[in-house]
């Protein structure tokens, strides 16, 4: 199953084929910028994300990413 982006703007930036494009640091620094930019949106996002924390090292996100994706 494909993964679609968002049609939202400010949503796109962080849609799974953004952080699927990216590995290793930089894919670490995006997931965590993330999940800080998705707590700061209004209403629900921010519900669910606000307090949002990292618990992933890079190595690791690399393969739950790769998992969740197929």
């Amino acid at each position: 199953m494909a993964v679609q982006a968002p049609t939202c703007p400010v949503l796109m930036a962080y849609a799974w084929p953004a952080l699927l494009a990216k590995d290793g640091d930089a894919l670490f620094d995006h997931y965590r910028h993330t999940l800080e930019e998705l707590g700061k949106q209004p209403g629900t996002l921010a519900l669910i994300f606000g307090k949002a924390q990292n618990k992933f090292d890079s190595r690791h996100l690399d393969v739950a990413l790769t998992r969740w994706a197929h």
